[in-house]
């Protein structure tokens, strides 16, 4: 992840908890701020940790990444997903216009593609 998005992105996306460091000797979930402490101290091999994602990452174009939840479509009682990207809707994305907005509405309608 690092080599693709350099390092400010892993921190970035480390606390923003949509990826997880996994120390894999250990077998062990390492907590957010211990991971970021390893990308800053070395921002190559980042203290050989392993990295999952939480949330699906799609890499739309070179500068541009969209994370939605999993494949997963029903709700509980703690999780309201955000529905995935189905092929059509990446297509919409991969198509729309790409312009600065000074801001932007949110109106909870998913991932705001269709």
């Amino acid at each position: 992840l690092g080599e693709l998005f350099g390092a400010e992105c892993v921190k970035f996306l480390l606390k923003l908890h949509a990826v997880s460091a996994i120390d894999g000797d250990a077998c062990r979930l390492v907590p957010m701020a211990e991971a970021v402490a390893a990308v800053e101290a070395d921002n190559v091999g980042y203290g050989a940790f392993f990295v999952i994602a939480n949330v699906a990452i799609w890499s739309l174009e070179e500068d541009l990444l969209l994370a939605t939840d999993f494949e997963q479509t029903f709700s509980s009682e703690d999780l309201e997903p955000v529905m995935y990207l189905s092929e059509d809707s990446l297509a919409l994305v991969c198509g729309a216009p790409r312009e600065k907005a000074s801001c932007v509405l949110d109106t909870c309608c998913g991932s705001g593609v269709q």
